[in-house]
């Protein structure tokens, strides 16, 4: 194994032991806030703990819903995790950037 495979592997395994410790992503939705029509849907959506978050790309509904293979010990499926998933960086998601524990990941690889 070469250094950058090393790198890379310490830097996978490093990411996975954050999201395991996080799991924030794991318990919201974001949906475009655009799908919503009128202003009694959006208090309706407040009042069961719903969010709004605006960002470069348009307002944004934030919807608390826990995924199903979330555990007390983090994801049940996560070698296994569906693609959506392995792609996701919180880093790179407004409404989750201050969240994401692979914010760690600069202090600690960088």
């Amino acid at each position: 194994m070469n250094n950058q495979d090393h790198l890379e592997n310490h830097t996978e395994k490093k990411k996975q032991e954050l999201c395991l410790q996080c799991n924030e992503c794991c318990k919201t939705i974001a949906m475009p806030a655009f799908l919503l029509g009128d202003p009694m849907t959006t208090d309706w959506l407040k009042f069961r703990g719903c969010e709004f978050f605006q960002t470069n790309f348009g307002m944004f509904v934030l919807i608390p819903s826990i995924c199903p293979y979330l555990t007390d010990k983090g994801c049940a499926v996560y070698e296994r995790r569906p693609e959506v998933c392995r792609n996701y960086d919180g880093r790179q998601i407004p409404f989750m950037v201050d969240k994401c524990k692979w914010n760690e990941l600069e202090v600690v690889d960088g």
